[in-house]
């Protein structure tokens, strides 16, 4: 389907019946329930002007290092942007954090391991972007 197609069938009032609304933002009615116990958490960070290579490799390293000292967290994943459509808004890096459900991303995000990281990264970060999301099959 070609991208025109999706813009008319995304802008039809009809399609959009039944979606609610949160802070804002236009949200998808609810589908079946994944029941495949993953939950992800999906980081995007824009450096500050003058953060070095050295610096991000050393915020990648201190963020894959939290699953070793917070036992919610099944799987984190991360890497640097290489898209070629040039829409990525100055966001140059992302991590995914995978979790069995919502309560362990409630859990991870006031652990002190998590806010120390927070600590150590705020000096370097122009913006962050976080989305979270049950994975659809």
């Amino acid at each position: 389907m070609s991208i025109s197609r999706w813009t008319m069938l995304l802008a039809a009032p009809a399609l959009l019946a039944g979606c609610v609304s949160i802070k804002g933002n236009v949200v998808a009615p609810e589908m079946a329930k994944d029941e495949s116990g993953v939950y992800r958490h999906v980081v995007l960070f824009k450096y500050k002007e003058g953060t070095t290579p050295e610096q991000v490799l050393a915020i990648e390293k201190a963020f894959l290092d939290l699953k070793n000292g917070i036992d919610v967290i099944k799987t984190i994943e991360a890497g640097p942007n290489s898209s070629t459509e040039n829409l990525n808004k100055g966001f140059t890096n992302c991590f995914i954090v995978t979790f069995a459900d919502p309560a362990g991303r409630d859990a991870y995000l006031p652990h002190p391991e998590h806010k120390k990281f927070v600590e150590f990264v705020g000096p370097y970060l122009e913006e962050a972007l976080v989305v979270d999301f049950v994975p659809r099959r």
